[in-house]
């Protein structure tokens, strides 16, 4: 393959959001995560790459719910398949309730980008959304991993919801700012089909004022990150320099 980015899709979750149209599955014990294993190998070694990798990014689904022993297993047949390099852009999707500081440890031996799933700094809003992880959660995710040396930081946020007002929003950004990130990812929510939202979209949405709530935000979002030095370089991307 002459690919210089590969994307490894982790299909497991704890519980499945109420937003999320991704393909993941709340069926998991350890012989399913042993063949997807497995099967993952047999693919990978089937492989050949004409060069290094620019990026690996292993999404989901959560990856980090795999436990200690798992993770370890999906590195090793990672570093043995693909051709990584030192200049390897290795990310991982985490969410901060399934993370131990031995995971952390784990995930830092090989990735050097971590993207967590927060989408609100406040637990009203996490709700809503069918997030699980508490106050205490994010914030030891953020710490643990910046006791590890790792500044590449990102963590998403959804921004749209109904009743969310300005100052609300205002308030996620600089909290994520106050954690330290140099990367940000800001989604606009779209209740799709085939999600808890996409069933009763006026559950999330204000039908009245959706889309301008949304344009409003995304201005007001686009305004305080690039004061804060992270421009945005994609619809729904912010990046310090170096961090895109």
């Amino acid at each position: 393959m002459n690919c210089a980015d590969v994307y490894i899709h982790v299909p497991f979750c704890r519980s499945k959001c109420a937003y999320c149209a991704f393909y993941s599955t709340t069926a998991v014990d350890e012989t399913v995560i042993a063949a997807y294993l497995a099967k993952l190998e047999r693919d990978l070694a089937g492989s050949e790459f004409s060069r290094p990798l620019q990026s690996l990014y292993l999404g989901g689904g959560t990856p980090s719910l795999l436990d200690d022993r798992q993770l370890r297993q999906l590195f090793r047949l990672l570093t043995r398949h693909l051709p990584l390099a030192e200049t390897t852009e290795i990310s991982i999707e985490c969410n901060p309730e399934t993370l131990t500081p031995e995971k952390c440890e784990h995930i830092g031996a090989l990735c050097n980008r971590i993207s967590l799933g927060v989408q609100s700094f406040q637990p009203c809003w996490r709700h809503k959304l069918g997030r699980q992880a508490s106050q205490q959660n994010i914030f030891r995710a953020f710490a643990m991993f910046q006791a590890l040396g790792i500044d590449n930081l990102n963590c998403d946020l959804i921004y749209g919801l109904r009743g969310q007002t300005a100052d609300a929003w205002r308030r996620d950004l600089e909290t994520a700012l106050a954690c330290g990130v140099r990367h940000l990812s800001c989604y606009a929510l779209t209740p799709e089909e085939n999600t808890l939202l996409g069933e009763a979209p006026e559950t999330a949405l204000d039908p009245e004022r959706a889309d301008e709530l949304a344009a409003e935000l995304w201005e007001q979002t686009g305004e305080l990150l690039q004061a804060a030095g992270l421009p945005r370089y994609e619809i729904s991307n912010y990046a310090a320099a170096g961090f895109r």
